[in-house]
């Protein structure tokens, strides 16, 4: 990874940047946003399987969140992919 990008563990904070991300790909996928994603991040962070500081992961540079990912854990046979956004917004370029 180049030196200005950074990757962290997600917070709470993160959360208003995180929908503005699932809402830049969902226009760029499909032309317009139709989830709610302000509820489906809220309800997943609350979710008992998830625990933000160990499954959610932001990458940033220069303090703008670029990405983010996380798992969401079903129960004790493994783990089930949340969301896999790790994709940029456009013009980002290689990391």
């Amino acid at each position: 990874m180049r030196p200005e990008y950074r990757d962290r563990a997600a917070s709470p904070a993160d959360g208003a940047a995180v929908v503005e991300l699932l809402r830049a790909h969902e226009l760029a996928d499909h032309g317009r946003v139709t989830a709610d994603w302000n509820e489906i991040v809220r309800s997943v962070w609350r979710d008992p399987g998830f625990r933000i500081h160990d499954d959610g992961r932001i990458l940033e540079c220069g303090g703008v969140s670029l990405a983010f990912a996380g798992v969401l854990r079903e129960d004790g046979t493994g783990v089930r992919e949340w969301l896999d956004y790790v994709r940029s917004i456009v013009g980002v370029g290689e990391v």
